[in-house]
């Protein structure tokens, strides 16, 4: 359980997710919250989606409103951005590097 490790993480945990953790330090550093941590999580996710959708939008020449609306209607939205948080950031940022390698590729 993610509050768990939040309340009681107080180094850095050999792991195999690293920044995960390091964020967790970070936001436990600042504010002592698992509220506000589910917070920045919630806001990194949304902004990766955010510039992702953009770029595809631009790249096929797509209403931005509507490919944003057909993300959030997908039935595992809710699951990535609250259950399975730490896989649901690993996606987003998947996602933001296939539109910066679309970006690239077209140049």
């Amino acid at each position: 359980n993610y509050q768990y490790y939040f309340t009681f993480i107080d180094s850095f945990v050999e792991s195999s997710e690293i920044a995960f953790y390091g964020l967790m330090l970070v936001v436990k550093y600042f504010t002592n919250s698992f509220t506000v941590f589910l917070l920045v999580i919630a806001f990194i996710y949304y902004l990766c989606l955010n510039y992702s959708i953009a770029k595809y939008a631009k790249y096929y020449n797509i209403n931005y409103y509507l490919g944003y609306l057909l993300f959030l209607s997908m039935f595992f939205n809710y699951s990535l951005s609250m259950n399975v948080m730490r896989q649901g950031l690993s996606v987003a940022f998947l996602v933001v590097a296939i539109a910066i390698n679309y970006g690239q590729k077209n140049r």
